[in-house]
């Protein structure tokens, strides 16, 4: 199963330090985590420990990550999730097992035993899972066409 502490790293050396950038919606960020959400917390003094804890509470756990046996999907699905959130990289992930195993797989972006089930099938499909994944993900980003933060979410996603 896969492993919170390897995911989390790899999320944070993603998410950097402190910025208060005026055209981030989510205003002032530090590890990914930001004011907008976190309105109690004093972003500026965040500390990684703190960062984290508010990562497998409001992240890892409702993705029920630890339940999913590939380490590579599960930090991804957890590091996309920061990203556009929860809903959204569910359904992305929901869409890639539907299209890699041509079901009839209901896109909720809920992550409940059906998809768990198929992300759990076997390591026969993963990487084109993953791989299916990245790109659903990848044609979302572009379709944003936000020129000033596309180059470093591109960078993240094929990290």
């Amino acid at each position: 199963m896969a492993n919170f502490e390897h995911a989390v790293k790899i999320l944070l050396n993603h998410e950097g330090c402190y910025v208060n950038d005026p055209d981030d919606s989510g205003g002032e960020t530090k590890y990914g985590i930001c004011k907008k959400y976190h309105r109690d917390i004093d972003i500026k003094n965040l500390t990684i420990e703190q960062a984290s804890e508010i990562y497998k509470n409001e992240y890892w756990n409702l993705l029920r990550c630890a339940d999913i046996e590939n380490q590579k999907i599960a930090d991804k699905l957890f590091d996309i999730s920061v990203l556009i959130g929860i809903k959204n990289a569910v359904k992305f992930l929901q869409l890639a097992i539907k299209k890699c195993y041509d079901v009839c797989i209901v896109i909720d972006g809920k992550i409940g035993g059906i998809t768990l089930g198929y992300l759990n099938r076997g390591n026969l499909m993963q990487d084109t899972i993953y791989d299916q994944f990245i790109k659903n993900v990848e044609s979302h980003l572009i379709s944003l066409n936000n020129d000033k933060y596309i180059k470093g979410w591109l960078m993240m996603l094929h990290s």
